[in-house]
């Protein structure tokens, strides 16, 4: 049974009873692969921040919004291209729709 989403905007829209994430968005899918991979996500309003797998990366300079056509954008403020931090993910651009 899935519980629903808490109100406001989380990070994760639902909860399988037996501990598993429920992903139900091209955003929330970035998001779960960020914490697999230990880039700390952190909801920041409207938008997530979060440390960039694609390089060597101390202070969290990736950004993650969504668009109102629900793509999602990512911007490395250190310049990586968004197909690198993808790849370091272990996803395709693709997973960004």
């Amino acid at each position: 049974m899935v519980r629903p989403e808490s109100t406001g905007r989380d990070l994760h829209r639902g909860v399988v009873d037996s501990g598993l994430e429920v992903v139900t968005s091209a955003t929330d899918r970035l998001v779960a692969a960020l914490e697999r991979v230990g880039s700390n996500p952190k909801q920041r309003g409207n938008s997530v921040t979060a440390k960039c797998p694609a390089h060597d990366d101390n202070n969290p300079s990736l950004g993650i919004a969504t668009a109102s056509d629900d793509r999602v954008l990512v911007k490395c403020q250190a310049g990586c291209a968004t197909t690198d931090v993808v790849a370091a993910l272990g996803l395709t651009m693709a997973d960004l729709f």
